[in-house]
């Protein structure tokens, strides 16, 4: 005995099917990083060492350091660190220089809003003179 449908019953039953269920979410694995960048323009060559420490805290204090080679640029990155205002020491070949920034985060998320990782970071650029 075989049972026939109609293409608009067919279409109902696919229909009422599709509503009862939820859509699943694929996320892709594209990483990201939470941290602060520090951007120094218009610094000499050599190697730069950037600390960073929370503004009007008492704490850790945390230093990247560029040496200078290849490979190494004056964007130097903070993993982790996200202060509202952080109180940089800058060392160059030419000396050392103080600065207060107080960065702006964006927050994001590279594989889609219900997918994982969700990251924060800020780029600050500080101008050697």
């Amino acid at each position: 005995m075989a049972i026939r449908m109609n293409a608009s019953a067919l279409a109902l039953v696919v229909a009422l099917a599709v509503v009862g269920c939820e859509y699943s979410t694929v996320c892709s694995l594209i990483g990201c990083r939470t941290g602060l960048t520090v951007d120094i323009q218009n610094a000499p060559a050599g190697p730069i060492t950037v600390q960073a420490a929370i503004e009007g805290a008492s704490g850790s204090v945390y230093t990247v350091t560029c040496p200078g080679t290849s490979g190494c640029t004056n964007l130097l990155f903070f993993a982790d660190f996200t202060p509202s205002q952080a109180h940089l020491t800058i060392t160059t070949t030419a000396g050392t220089r103080q600065q207060v920034v107080t960065p702006t985060y964006t927050t994001y998320q590279p594989n889609g809003p219900r997918c994982a990782p969700t990251c924060r970071s800020a780029t600050v650029r500080v101008v050697w003179q």
